[in-house]
């Protein structure tokens, strides 16, 4: 599948390679920030400012330090 490549008897990733392993680990990311904010979907009616807050950072509208703030503004 040419993703790596024999050379001086070392293994190296061809430039396919680290393609499909960084695609992997974004894939790995996403899936992982979408559970994140189904837990926070999911506690909401516990705890909403931080639900709220910990979307926000999921889904990349806002940075921790942003979301920190709001919940900080809100109480």
């Amino acid at each position: 599948m040419k993703l790596v490549d024999l050379a001086d008897g070392s293994l190296a990733l061809t430039d396919l390679g680290a393609a499909a392993h960084f695609r992997a680990l974004y894939e790995s990311s996403q899936e992982r920030l979408a559970e994140i904010a189904r837990l926070a979907d999911i506690r909401e009616a516990v705890a909403p400012l931080f639900a709220r807050a910990v979307r926000s950072v999921a889904d990349g509208s806002c940075s921790l330090p942003e979301a920190l703030a709001g919940m900080d503004e809100t109480q």
